[in-house]
């Protein structure tokens, strides 16, 4: 399956590699074109990652529209204030593919979750959301560890899960009830949430 991973900061490059080297076809796609020749041309994300090599699957792509074209799944491993942005470039290029939020954190000025400002820009009703407990130092290692792929249909958070897992990543479904109302919404928080196996850190 083409999986596009949009976000080349330490999160995105390790689920890239991780998807690509569970046999995905993997792409990856930023929005600075420097970095994206740097990662290109050394097969290592220096910025954000040094040391550790791409696997050779990671196709790195500099235009959104190519990334996007033919993809199954779309992950947003964006910095969560660039989701409603990269959300809407998405939107207008029509693309059909799953959405899943591997950014945390709330919206500035909304307060509202990553899950609700993608179904806001992609109308997708059921963004699947993959989150900790996990971070991309530790997978990038290959550090064993688990994650969430959760969302209100268990077959679109199973597919996901199915996606992401990996003999040192764990990932497993969200719980099956809503859970109860956790009170008003708290400040948003730069902490990086993860999951999945071998390298990183930053989105």
């Amino acid at each position: 399956m083409k999986v596009a991973v949009l976000g080349a900061g330490s999160w995105g490059t390790t689920l890239a590699d991780l998807l690509a080297r569970g046999g995905h076809d993997a792409h990856i796609w930023g929005n600075i074109g420097s970095d994206l020749a740097q990662m290109e041309s050394d097969r290592e994300n220096r910025k954000f990652l040094p040391g550790i090599k791409l696997h050779d699957g990671v196709k790195v792509q500099p235009e959104l529209e190519a990334t996007l074209e033919g993809a199954g799944v779309v992950v947003f491993a964006v910095p969560s204030q660039a989701v409603r942005g990269v959300a809407a470039q998405v939107a207008q290029a029509r693309s059909t593919a799953l959405p899943v939020s591997a950014a945390k954190g709330l919206e500035l000025g909304t307060l509202k979750r990553m899950s609700e400002v993608l179904n806001e820009s992609l109308g997708a009703y059921d963004p699947v959301v993959l989150t900790g407990p996990s971070h991309a130092e530790e997978v990038s290692r290959g550090i064993p560890t688990s994650v969430v792929a959760a969302a209100r249909d268990q077959a679109r958070a199973g597919a996901v899960q199915a996606l992401c897992s990996s003999p040192a990543t764990s990932t497993g479904p969200g719980p099956r009830r809503p859970a109860p109302d956790p009170g008003p919404r708290r400040p948003p928080t730069s902490e990086c949430p993860g999951s999945l196996p071998r390298r990183g850190s930053d989105r």
